[in-house]
């Protein structure tokens, strides 16, 4: 098995291509209608320096996250919280503070307030955070949950989030006719907003006719919204239009514009565009490979909390990529990531384990975190954890836990589970 052990290293640290996918929409917020919630009109220096350009409640135009002062606009959300203790708007905006200084913990604990309070925007980054397991355990049901609750009060990115998780079968039962309802929803209150010139929901519309979703598929369209948005300086729109360059969606493919935009966004803090230069320059994709480059933009994402950052540079200290080898910090990154939900990261902790590099051998500990990648539907943590209870290896050796692992992974084509499953159920070979 030890060359088996080793191919996790080796394969699943396959550097991931950055693409145009739904699920970054499941990562930002924009403008809708406003929510019946009952908040304060009265604008302070909170709303000045940490309200969201996304929050159909705000009263300011508003701070991207990456922008946020905490130095100032902490002090200003305290103090409003103080003149308005009932007011879930600032609680709202003290969260995003401290999810901006990676002080998660009492983030989630003000989004919570607000979101029990029924402000729709935190309902939206609470089931964003359950979505994600980010500092709660992730939970596709209470992600739909508090979804829910927001696009019921007519908040586009929920209906979008709802949407999405209908048609990919994500805490409720698969269902393309829902999906299209909520989806439709999302578009209609979007376009309204873009065409008004928020650049929020240029980028969304923008992405929404990239996937086809609640409008008809047109990738001239999604070219048309997105350069609007990435000409206003959004980030994601900058990001987004860089994908496009660099896949040829919607426009010829062309590698210098995918950095450009790419770097634009980057230079804002934009952990995804950070991550993208990382893998472009560990790829050497249209530019020289350039490991110290791929390093320097993995490290301004992952010091950002970023979990496929910190996975990836425990990678390139895996591999000694633009870093000596070196599996002691290769593992202090993969916990990082394995903590935040990484399946990759903790597939890859996992092996560390069971070969004792740069961490004590240990069996169990291997197959605890091969588990926790396995449930999330990761083909070769299901094959490894099949494995250990094939031999015993951290576990009590368990015939049938092995045949239902190896024919998770099986199903999704890994050779190792299907040659295994079918020795095991040919006599139980070892």
């Amino acid at each position: 098995m030890q060359s088996r052990d080793m191919k996790a290293l080796l394969v699943v640290g396959v550097f991931c291509a950055i693409v145009l996918v739904l699920w970054t929409l499941l990562h930002r917020h924009w403008t809708t209608t406003p929510s019946p919630t009952n908040t304060s009109v009265h604008s302070s220096d909170c709303d000045a320096l940490a309200a969201s350009p996304q929050d159909p409640n705000r009263t300011a135009a508003g701070v991207a996250l990456e922008k946020i002062d905490p130095a100032r606009a902490l002090d200003a959300c305290r103090q409003a919280i103080t003149r308005s203790p009932n007011d879930p708007r600032p609680h709202f905006q003290l969260a995003r503070i401290y999810e901006k200084n990676t002080n998660f913990e009492q983030a989630v604990t003000e989004y919570r307030k607000a979101a029990d309070a029924g402000y729709s925007a935190a309902q939206n980054h609470l089931g964003d955070l359950y979505f994600k397991g980010r500092d709660v355990p992730q939970d596709d049901a209470q992600a739909v949950a508090w979804y829910r609750k927001a696009a019921e009060q007519g908040n586009a990115y929920a209906q979008y989030n709802l949407g999405a998780m209908y048609q990919l079968g994500r805490g409720v039962e698969k269902d393309p006719a829902q999906a299209d309802a909520w989806y439709r929803k999302a578009a209609a209150w979007l376009r309204k907003d873009a065409e008004k010139g928020n650049a929020e929901a240029q980028n969304a519309l923008g992405m929404m006719y990239g996937g086809g979703q609640g409008v008809g598929k047109d990738p001239a369209q999604a070219m048309a919204w997105t350069r609007k948005a990435a000409d206003q300086g959004d980030a994601s729109g900058q990001y987004n239009l860089g994908v496009m360059y660099q896949q040829g969606q919607g426009v010829e493919r062309d590698d210098a514009q995918a950095m450009a935009w790419y770097r634009k966004a980057a230079e804002q803090g934009f952990t995804p565009a950070q991550n993208a230069l990382g893998s472009i320059y560990a790829h050497g994709s249209g530019v020289a490979q350039d490991y110290t480059q791929a390093m320097a933009w993995y490290r301004k994402a992952a010091e950002q909390d970023d979990a496929y950052a910190q996975y990836s540079l425990g990678l390139m200290y895996s591999h000694g990529r633009g870093v000596p080898m070196d599996y002691v910090q290769a593992a202090a990154w993969y916990r990082k990531a394995a903590q935040r939900g990484e399946s990759q990261a903790q597939v890859n902790l996992g092996t560390l384990y069971l070969l004792g590099h740069g961490v004590g051998k240990d069996p169990a500990l291997a197959a605890s975190w091969y588990r926790k990648a396995a449930v999330q539907g990761d083909a070769y943590a299901q094959s490894s954890l099949g494995s250990m209870y094939d031999k015993g290896r951290g576990v009590q050796r368990d015939v049938p836990q092995a045949i239902l692992w190896y024919r998770k992974a099986a199903e999704q084509g890994d050779a190792y589970a299907k040659e295994r499953l079918r020795a095991l159920e040919d006599g139980g070979r070892q």
